[in-house]
């Protein structure tokens, strides 16, 4: 009982930290997308401009 109640703590543990890192990674692969976007449009503008 004990054993299978370690396992499942461990999992639980792996599994926060799997979330988490899922986390940070999305935040950052949005934030990438936002800038390249923002870079886009100031392109596009400066060339729009004479």
């Amino acid at each position: 009982m004990k054993v299978i109640y370690d396992k499942k703590l461990k999992r639980g543990k792996i599994l926060k930290r799997t979330m988490k890192l899922f986390c940070v990674i999305s935040v950052i692969a949005v934030l990438g997308y936002f800038g390249f976007l923002h870079m886009k449009i100031q392109e596009s503008i400066h060339q729009q401009i004479p």
